[in-house]
C-alpha cells in the first residue's frame, strides 16, 4: 500500500508543477514609479541646466546685438549728415558756376573756368553717390541688427517662458515624488505593525505551526482570504488534499494556500489582503487550511510574516 504524503510533502511535489512567479506587488510598483519620478525630476534640472545656459548665451548675443545696432546707427547718422552737408555745397556751386556763365562778362577764360569747375563738381556728385551707396548698405546693416536683436529678445523671452514651465513642472514632480514616497513609508511602517502577511482564516478553532507553514482548524463554512497583496499564479487540485491556490506577491514570494474549499478566483487576477479568494468547505466533522509562504525555491518562515494575533 502506497504512502500517504503529508500536507507539506504533496505541496511540494504541486509547486514544481506551478509556474515561476513574476515580480509584483505594490510595494515594489510604487517604488518603480518613484525611481521614474526621480529620474523625471533629475532630467527636468538637466533641461533647466541646458535652457539656462542657452538663454544666458541669448542674453550675451542680444546685448552684441544691441551694441552693433547702436554702432551702426551712429555711424549712419554721421554718414547722412555728411552727405547732406556735401550735396548742400555742391548745390550751391552749380548755382554760382551757372550765374557765371549766364553773366559771360568774363570772356572765355572765364567759360573754361566755369567748365573746369563743373567737371569737379560732377565728379565731387559721383563721389557723393558712392557715398550713398555706402550710408544705403550701412542702413541695410542697421536694419539687420535690428531684426537680430528682436529676434534675439524673443528667443531669450521664450526661453525664460520655458524655464518656467519647466520649474513648475519639477516643483510638481518632486511634491508627487515625496507624496508617494510618504505613502510607501506609511505601507511599510503599516506592514511592519501588523505583519507582511495575514492568515487566510479570520475565525479559526486552532492552529499548528511549524518550520514550513501554518494549519488552522475550523467548523463550519468560512471565507479563505488572501494572505497579502497579489496576482493568482495556480488555482488547482491536489489529489484527495484538496484545492491548491497560489498568490504571486512579488519579489520571489508566493503564498501557497491548501485546503477543500471552493475557489472564488481565476489565474491571473489580481487580489488585494484579506480580500475572500474560496469558500471552505468542513465536510462535516471540521475542516482545516494548511498556509506556507515560499521565498524563490525554498521556503519561507510562515509564523514570522504575519500579524501578531496568529
Amino acid at each position: 500500500m502506497a504512502a500517504r504524503l503529508t500536507p507539506a510533502a504533496a505541496l511540494a511535489a504541486a509547486l514544481a508543477l506551478a509556474p515561476a512567479p513574476a515580480a509584483l506587488g505594490d510595494g515594489g510598483a510604487l517604488a518603480g514609479r518613484i525611481r521614474a519620478l526621480r529620474a523625471s525630476v533629475a532630467e527636468m534640472e538637466a533641461g533647466l541646466g541646458r535652457l539656462g545656459r542657452r538663454r544666458d548665451r541669448a542674453r550675451e548675443a542680444g546685448a552684441e546685438a544691441e551694441r552693433e545696432s547702436r554702432r551702426i546707427g551712429e555711424e549712419l547718422g554721421a554718414a547722412r549728415r555728411a552727405l547732406a552737408e556735401e550735396r548742400s555745397r555742391v548745390r550751391a556751386l552749380l548755382r554760382r558756376a551757372a550765374a557765371e556763365s549766364l553773366a559771360g562778362g568774363r570772356g572765355p577764360g572765364s567759360l573754361a573756368a566755369a567748365s573746369v569747375a563743373l567737371g569737379a563738381l560732377e565728379e565731387r556728385g559721383r563721389e557723393l553717390d558712392r557715398r550713398a551707396a555706402r550710408v544705403g548698405r550701412l542702413a541695410g546693416l542697421h536694419g539687420e541688427a535690428e531684426a537680430r536683436r528682436r529676434e534675439l529678445a524673443r528667443t531669450e523671452s521664450d526661453l525664460g517662458a520655458l524655464l518656467e514651465g519647466l520649474e513648475a513642472r519639477r516643483g510638481a514632480a518632486a511634491r508627487r515624488r515625496d507624496r508617494l514616497a510618504a505613502r510607501e513609508r506609511r505601507r511599510r511602517r503599516r506592514a511592519g505593525a501588523r505583519g507582511a502577511f495575514s492568515l487566510p482564516l479570520a475565525r479559526y478553532t486552532s492552529l499548528d505551526r511549524n518550520d514550513r507553514g501554518i494549519t488552522l482548524r475550523f467548523e463550519g463554512a468560512r471565507p479563505i482570504r488572501s494572505t497579502g497583496d497579489g496576482r493568482i499564479s495556480y488555482v488547482g487540485g491536489l489529489s484527495t488534499y484538496g484545492n491548491v491556490i497560489m498568490i504571486d506577491h512579488g519579489g520571489g514570494t508566493r503564498s501557497v494556500l491548501l485546503g477543500f474549499f471552493e475557489a472564488r478566483v481565476e489565474k491571473g487576477q489580481r487580489v488585494r489582503r484579506d480580500e475572500d479568494i474560496a469558500l471552505s468547505d468542513d465536510r462535516g466533522g471540521g475542516g482545516q487550511v494548511y498556509f506556507e509562504l515560499r521565498k524563490g525555491d525554498g521556503i519561507h518562515h510562515a509564523i514570522r510574516s504575519v500579524g501578531a494575533g496568529a
